[in-house]
Order: C-alpha cells, then structure tokens, then sequence
C-alpha cells in the first residue's frame, strides 16, 4: 500500500484518527477493527490484485463502465492497467461510448 499513497487504500494507511479513516471507507467498525467499503465484491480481486502487482487487468466479461467507476472509487489510474488489458479495455470502452451516443441520439 506504501506504493501507491494516492489511492483509497494508500490513504487509509496514513490516516491518524476514526474521523479521517470514515473519509475513505463507508464506515469502520472501531471495536472489531474493520474496514467497510460498499463496493462490488465481484470486482475487488481485479483491485487486490493490482495492490499486490502493481499491474491492473480486466477480464473480457466485464462491463468496462463499472470496472471503471470501481478503479476510480478505489484511485487506481487507467494508466495501470498491463499491456495485456490496455487495448482491449479502451477499445471497448470506446465502443460502447460510441453505441451510448448513438442510442442518445436515435431515442
């Protein structure tokens, strides 16, 4: 986490107090401990993994708008993702950019 400070876990890493961890995380639980994020559990491996490699990927099944919502949620850059992923994900999210402009403008 000390690699990436700038993201919603690097921050939480760094907070001092109950008040500055509720900024990151939708609440805490001080007793046991434990961290509370509303997010997509489906999608959080995709985030772990990046933690521990540095390196995003995206599997082809995926929704490129919500992996993206949750990258942003998280902090996490498109710029991470690996070589692998990088031009299929933005080829295909510029695909459905396309086919949502469209149905904007024929509905």
């Amino acid at each position: 986490l000390k690699k990436f400070p700038d993201t919603r876990l690097g921050k939480l890493l760094a907070c001092d107090s109950e008040e500055d961890i509720l900024q990151v995380c939708d609440d805490y639980d001080v007793q046991q401990r434990e961290f509370y994020f509303d997010r997509n559990p489906g999608l959080f491996p995709y985030v772990l993994h990046f933690y521990q490699t540095g390196k995003l990927h995206v599997m082809e099944e995926l929704c490129v708008f919500s992996f993206s919502q949750e990258i942003e949620y998280w902090g996490i850059n498109e710029f991470f993702l690996d070589t692998c992923c990088s031009y299929r994900y933005h080829d295909r999210k510029l695909e459905s950019s396309r086919h949502r402009s469209w149905d904007d403008e024929s509905g």
